[in-house]
């Protein structure tokens, strides 16, 4: 959801490999609906070419790559999807008083610090 595994190594890209299908291709797929538009990304794994590419479509318009509107950016940033993509650790982080991510992520993509408090 941020476009990172364009930048994994051989290594971390594997990790995504059915170990029972033997299949060199991998495809995941997500589908949002933002202002009654269609926002979808498609992550396709080759894992003979140890490569991982994107392709982002949005309202009708195709683009290679990972590239949600310039108005959905913040919430695609690796510090925000943290916070709503489900992570078992991250829910223990955000529980625990010493941990604070959670408001740095919330205060970089609202700017909640220039409201007070």
């Amino acid at each position: 959801m941020t476009g990172s595994a364009a930048k994994w190594g051989p290594d971390q890209l594997m990790d995504f490999r059915a170990v029972t299908s033997g299949s060199d291709k991998g495809i995941f797929i997500v589908y949002l609906l933002v202002n009654e538009r269609r926002l979808t990304f498609e992550l396709k794994l080759d894992f003979d070419r140890r490569r991982a590419s994107y392709r982002t479509t949005y309202g009708g318009n195709i683009q290679d790559g990972f590239s949600p509107p310039i108005e959905l950016r913040r919430v695609f940033s690796p510090e925000f999807v943290e916070l709503y993509v489900f992570d078992g650790e991250l829910a223990n982080r955000l529980l625990n008083a010493e941990q604070t991510k959670a408001q740095q992520a919330l205060d970089a993509n609202f700017s909640f610090r220039y409201f007070g408090g």
